[in-house]
């Protein structure tokens, strides 16, 4: 094994030319800047915090990763230093952490040669053409092949080994030395299901139309074209651009879809540049190569500085750079994807490497539409952009959930908020499952189905406590409507009958009701039955859509008996019990709610004339509105080896597993003979129905009869 000190410099930078191709007229070079340093001394997982940890850990603390970070220089210009780290740059270390390694997916390679001895090749399947088309051996395909799957093995761990971009990847390999050669490889790379071809060469040539006629216009170079076709429909077929930066046209074979627009679609051309991070973000780019030019639509860079295996030795490793190394990089996110979207055409995995490209640090000057609404900006020197896998492996365009209605629902946030008399109980049953979404490119993510939901926000301490404050006083009509619909409420009594009316107020036109309370007179003098009826309009027991042009509602029936329990003429306790149901109305997508029971309790036990003449002072201990039974009917989406979807119909109990427990303290000192001031406190347990969230608050309220 080659044994490096620390690199100074890099000593040569030259331009591997092979052999002219025996049927055409354009050279053929290899398109990397080799370095000679003889003289130098993985539906994708859900848990995304997880991963970020793991890859972190990776791409600081594993040698076979940190030694991919390089200080370098070319010695003909020592005062331009450039800082490299393929790996993290284009987060690779990402897709590893999440256990992606390109398993079961073929990348085919056609170079020079390739050295399939080395220990970066260990216990992959790699398959070559016979006869006079088989490679040979040679550095720079050997360090292709390695980049892009390289296996991790060369140096056990040591301080020289490396990792490939899919180690778990095997291999199709082939030679570029003629027409015939180069057909047999494509050929062959079609027919052992290569995901993705890679070509780290190219024609000495610009494009044109006339110089695609002159190298492509023999018989020979015609099949190959015809092999390259067919390839095509089912592969990404990834060209390395010209290392030239001065060049003022795109090479020909980057800009070949031009010519044969049938390849656009599974098409992507590599350039070599190295990005500037400013925390997480892009903000500038060294560009080592041609820019994209034509070939910008379906263009995208890579930094192709790599310590990788070479063909001097089954343990030999150089320092190289150039687009030979970038293109590599971006076969292996290809194997990457397949695995982790097994589902994907190759040209939806063309789209996704694209479309998730880093280009937020220069000016579009054109787009590709990769799908309905979902647009992807590049210019004419970086293409799309910087090669990003952490976005390639996270949903592009939205997040979608399919219903078993044929529709489909977009769930970048969430669908539902809960709360009310459900409490947190829907979304906390949700956590225990997972749901199948797609994004806006087609690929399928396995995600926590809680994040159809979102909590509400309890009501503050301040605002329990006021809008107690009347119950209070009469406890019963305490439990009359739910605490947490908005609407003006007036009490209205007539004799022994007393009525509560809630009245629909700005933001909550729909919400409307009435409750009536009669005393049942001298027989039953402490007794008191009611009735309650009422229209939640835009949510259904606390649950409201969070979806435009969708809203669900309810309507609440409930009976009330209160009971009065004077001790003497200043004490006196009052029990309030509730019992209703409510029905829902209004459509959800993949949700069906049944009628939910509830029931409310309070008692609060009363003394007069405590401080002065007809003031009031009550304890209460008072259990809101909440949901006893009903379910939610959720039709769990998942995904099926087939890429179909299927749906599991789970029921959900709506009923919260502790409920609110108000203890309050109020105190009423009479103003006029209609009118008093009114004082209270209140400790909620449970908040909300959510256990173990607590609130306290105070308030000040004025009551006045007619």
């Amino acid at each position: 094994m080659i044994r490096k000190g620390i690199l100074a410099g890099i000593a040569a930078a030259v331009l591997l030319t092979g052999c002219k191709g025996s049927d055409g007229g354009g050279e053929i070079v290899g398109r990397n800047l080799f370095v000679d340093i003889s003289a130098l001394s993985a539906l994708f997982p859900h848990d995304f915090d997880t991963t970020e940890a793991a890859a972190l850990a990776l791409r600081t603390l594993d040698p076979r990763y940190t030694i991919q970070e390089t200080r370098w220089f070319f010695p003909s210009d020592p005062s331009n230093r450039y800082d490299s780290s393929p790996i993290a740059n284009a987060r690779i270390d990402y897709a590893h952490a999440a256990g992606l390694t390109g398993a079961g997916q073929t990348i085919a390679i056609l170079d020079e040669g390739f050295l399939t001895s080395h220990v970066e090749f260990d216990g992959k399947t790699i398959r070559t053409p016979s006869g006079p088309n088989a490679p040979g051996v040679d550095d720079h395909g050997t360090s292709v092949a390695s980049i892009a799957a390289g296996s991790a093995t060369g140096g056990l761990g040591g301080p020289d080994d490396m990792i490939g971009v899919a180690p778990g990847a095997d291999l199709q390999l082939g030679t570029y030395s003629s027409f015939d050669s180069m057909t047999a490889a494509t050929v062959q790379a079609r027919s052992v299901g290569a995901i993705v071809q890679n070509n780290s060469w190219g024609y000495d040539l610009d494009y044109s139309q006339a110089n695609v006629s002159r190298q492509f216009g023999s018989t020979s170079g015609q099949a190959y074209i015809a092999a390259l076709r067919d390839l095509a429909q089912d592969a990404v077929i990834v060209f390395a651009a010209s290392n030239e930066r001065g060049r003022g046209k795109a090479d020909l074979m980057s800009a070949l879809p031009l010519a044969l627009p049938e390849l656009e679609r599974t098409w992507i051309t590599a350039i070599n540049a190295i990005p500037t991070f400013d925390s997480d973000r892009i903000t500038r780019a060294q560009l080592l190569s041609a820019r994209c030019l034509e070939a910008a639509a379906w263009c995208i860079a890579a930094d192709g500085t790599w310590t990788a295996a070479t063909g001097t030795g089954n343990t030999d490793y150089e320092l190289t750079t150039g687009t030979s190394m970038s293109a590599p990089m971006v076969s292996g996110a290809v194997a990457l994807l397949a695995e982790a979207f097994p589902t994907l055409s190759a040209e939806e995995l063309r789209a996704r490497i694209l479309a998730s490209a880093n280009n937020k640090f220069y000016k579009h000057t054109g787009y590709v539409a990769f799908a309905r609404g979902l647009r992807h900006g590049y210019n004419e020197t970086y293409g799309h952009g910087f090669l990003d896998m952490r976005a390639a492996l996270r949903p592009i365009g939205g997040s979608f959930i399919p219903t078993s209605r044929g529709k489909r629902v977009r769930v970048d946030r969430p669908i539902l908020s809960t709360g009310g008399m459900t409490g947190n109980a829907l979304s906390r049953r949700l956590a225990d499952h997972d749901i199948s979404v797609t994004d806006g490119l087609g690929a399928g993510f396995d995600l926590p189905a809680s994040i159809l939901t979102a909590d509400a926000v309890s009501a503050s301490g301040e605002d329990t406590a006021l809008a107690l404050l009347t119950g209070l006083s009469d406890g019963a009509m305490a439990n009359a409507f739910p605490s947490y619909l908005s609407g003006q409420q007036m009490d209205v009594e007539f004799g022994d009958m007393r009525i509560a009316l809630l009245m629909p107020s700005d933001g909550a036109a729909d919400n409307f009701g009435f409750s009536v309370m009669q005393r049942l007179g001298e027989d039953l003098p402490g007794l008191s039955v009611g009735l309650t009826a009422m229209r939640e309009g835009e949510s259904f027991v606390g649950m409201r859509s969070l979806l435009s042009n969708t809203t669900i509602g309810g309507t609440h029936l409930a009976a009330t008996l209160g009971l009065d329990l004077p001790f003497s003429d200043r004490h006196g306790l009052q029990l309030t019990g509730t019992m209703g149901v409510a029905m829902p109305a209004g459509d959800m997508p993949a949700m069906e709610m049944s009628s939910a029971n509830f029931n409310a309790i309070g008692m609060t036990y009363g003394v007069s004339h405590l401080l002065s003449v007809g003031d009031r002072m009550t304890l209460g201990v008072n259990l809101p509105q909440v949901v006893q039974s009903g379910v939610a009917k959720v039709a769990m989406p998942s995904a099926r080896a087939s890429g179909a979807t299927g749906f599991e119909t789970v029921d959900l109990s709506l009923a919260p597993d502790e409920r609110q427990i108000d203890l309050s303290l109020s105190y009423a000192v009479p103003l006029s003979r209609q009118s008093e001031l009114m004082f209270g406190a209140v400790h909620s347990l449970n908040d909300g129905h959510v256990a173990g969230r607590n609130a306290t608050g105070a308030g000040i309220g004025f009551r006045m009869q007619f």
